[in-house]
């Protein structure tokens, strides 16, 4: 696992999570000191949420199969490198699972890759760094050739998705090139798009079934919980599901029971599920699926699910013996006793503290641990033959590449002030708010020259595509910059054409190299993903 922090054009790894830093802290010497350094964010800490997913049995025996399994590897792979404490060897049997026969995550890359309409777009020299000695595709089949995704690339260029079903994302909002790419590609090959949501979202409006789920406070869940919080934080149901809607839990759990009836219905005995790991696991009986998923019908709701997962995490030793779900409902939350056994959460680095602030590395610093880099460092120099080659191995400037075109503005983004995301953007309150639709803000010298005024429409438009939106001038906006912020949804915007179908979601060659040391996938950390970068764009006039 490493931390993969932004230094202009570079990623430089130095340790675990997800945080963001320039490189002066840790040359002056401020990492795991208390008010210095860097802020780490991942989730971790709420180890019932691993136990519950995996384990094939009810109850606190289940649990221990799990952890005890997690353990064994984790001795495993100490014993192959001796060098190893028990943060890093966990760490590392975190990046082997899905290699091995852990299956509950890929990179999304590969459908983006043969099935996304992205693969000729990463090939736009244009659009990518022009110090490539290579065409990106020479690049992808050398890191398969490589065996760098071994078992990772999934779905295969050969095997072409025809269902599929959308939950906790809005594909068409939040996907670089949206609509424009995606409806024309992945969607025209399918047999059937099912989206759960709690509202019409965009890719709601454009799936064949949508299944309303339970909103927030209609069935029972926690807040993410963080090191940031270092609590875990209940949110209770307060009211019945309205209409038709119902938890995603309920949903699935009618959906397996629904596809193993109809199953039997046609004599159908299973379906392999993988061609690694034990062999007693890479079959499933259609008639077995409601109950493994269910644990033999002891989890069939939310509250089932959440009482499940806070009586792991208490058996992991990660709340105290004390605290279920009752104790959670009269206090409202717990503090979090160790940090368990989530890699996510043990990378931190640091004694959990008792009432005081926390920092991040403090085990680095007092203690001397090392880091999970290739040179157990703080690392910087990346010998990598691929950074090398781009003169990246060391922290380096370069200019955006020209994503979108050759045209004079930039445009940027950010998260916007009501609302992280695009759920709570169509509220009739939050848009009382401000202005009520998508804007982008601009300079008023810019809007001078294009014949703009305040809350007029324009047109951006690129290589990739085009939409309309209205205008706010701003002295903040850099001039010929443009910035439209996060979590509109297509549907707000004239024309229901937003503003990511102007975006190429770019991929950087370099987030392809594996092979050393930290650089080696693993569920939500290193792999490749489109890099936010200033898209190029032409602005015009619009009725």
């Amino acid at each position: 696992m490493v931390t993969q922090c932004q230094i202009v054009n570079r990623t430089v790894n130095i340790g675990y999570g997800a945080s963001y830093l320039m490189h002066k802290p840790v040359h002056c010497g401020y990492w795991g000191k208390k008010g210095t350094g860097i802020n780490c964010w991942a989730v971790g800490l709420f180890d019932g949420q691993t136990t519950v997913m995996v384990k094939q049995r009810f109850g606190v025996e289940g649990a221990d199969e799990v952890i005890s399994a997690l353990n064994a590897a984790t001795e495993m792979v100490k014993e192959a490198d001796p060098t190893l404490d028990d943060v890093l060897a966990a760490i590392e049997v975190w990046r082997m699972m899905p290699q091995i026969g852990g299956r509950a995550m890929f990179p999304a890359f590969f459908l983006w890759y043969y099935h996304g309409g992205f693969k000729d777009r990463w090939n736009n020299p244009l659009f990518n760094d022009k110090m490539m000695t290579k065409s990106f595709d020479e690049y992808f089949e050398e890191a398969v050739e490589s065996n760098w995704f071994t078992n990772l690339d999934k779905p295969s260029r050969d095997h072409t998705p025809r269902i599929l079903i959308e939950c906790g994302g809005n594909q068409l909002r939040r996907t670089r090139g949206g609509r424009g790419v995606l409806l024309d590609t992945l969607w025209k090959n399918l047999k059937l798009a099912v989206c759960i949501d709690i509202r019409m979202s965009a890719t709601a409006l454009n799936s064949d079934v949508l299944l309303p789920a339970a909103q927030h406070y209609e069935k029972v869940s926690f807040h993410l919980p963080t090191p940031a919080m270092l609590t875990l934080q209940l949110s209770d149901k307060s009211a019945e599901p309205q209409g038709e809607a119902k938890e995603e839990w309920e949903i699935f759990h009618l959906l397996l029971m629904k596809i193993s009836q109809i199953a039997q219905e046609r004599n159908l005995d299973g379906f392999q599920v993988s061609d690694i790991g034990p062999e007693e696991d890479r079959y499933r009986k259609y008639s077995e699926l409601p109950d493994r998923y269910s644990l033999n019908g002891h989890l069939l709701n939310s509250e089932d699910v959440a009482e499940e997962m806070v009586r792991d995490t208490v058996f992991a030793g990660t709340l105290n013996d004390e605290v279920d779900l009752n104790y959670l409902r009269e206090h409202g939350f717990s503090k979090f006793k160790d940090w368990g056994m989530s890699p996510m959460a043990l990378g931190q680095s640091s004694p959990l503290p008792v009432d005081e602030t926390f920092s991040v590395f403090r085990d680095h610093y007092e203690k001397g641990t090392p880091y999970p880099t290739l040179t157990r460092r703080a690392q910087f120099l990346i010998e990598h033959p691929w950074f090398v080659d781009a003169k990246e191995d060391l922290p380096v400037h370069k200019d955006a590449p020209l994503m979108g075109g050759t045209y004079k503005f930039r445009m940027t983004g950010g998260h916007n002030r009501w609302s992280i995301h695009a759920m709570n953007m169509g509220n009739p309150y939050l848009l009382e708010t401000h202005r009520g639709e998508p804007h982008a803000v601009m300079h008023p010298r810019d809007a001078k020259e294009l014949g703009v005024k305040d809350f007029d429409f324009i047109k951006v438009k690129n290589d990739v595509g085009e939409f309309k939106v209205r205008v706010k001038l701003s002295p903040c906006q850099r001039p010929s910059g443009l910035t439209i912020y996060n979590g509109w949804d297509s549907f707000m915007f004239k024309d229901m054409v937003a503003s990511n179908e102007v975006e190429p979601g770019m991929v950087k060659w370099l987030n392809m190299a594996m092979g050393y040391g930290h650089l080696k996938y693993a569920p939500m950390e290193w792999q490749p993903a489109p890099v936010d970068r200033p898209i190029f764009v032409d602005i015009q006039t619009a009725e």
